[in-house]
């Protein structure tokens, strides 16, 4: 909530590392990354968004019943480039 992206970061991989199977601990994680591609530069927020991709994706592997991951993971895929294993198909 202050925009230290990057210290929420670090604390969120602390926190996943130490409870690797809580989803939403590495959900947060997923978030922090996103929110830090907001400030990075071009380069290293596509490097981030894999990262927070992949965070998300694994949430829903821990708890594929959890709205709160779902969620992440499917604004994940809509706001993101379809370049960048995101957006979606129009039908």
């Amino acid at each position: 909530m202050l925009g230290d992206f990057e210290k929420a970061i670090k604390h969120m991989k602390k926190a996943a590392i130490g409870a690797p199977d809580n989803s939403q601990y590495v959900g947060w994680l997923g978030r922090a990354y996103r929110r830090q591609t907001d400030i990075s530069n071009p380069l290293l927020a596509v490097f981030l968004r894999k990262k927070a991709q992949k965070a998300f994706e694994r949430a829903v592997q821990l708890n594929p019943k959890s709205a709160e991951a779902l969620s992440d993971l499917f604004n994940y895929y809509l706001e993101t480039p379809a370049v960048l294993s995101g957006g979606y198909l129009e039908s």
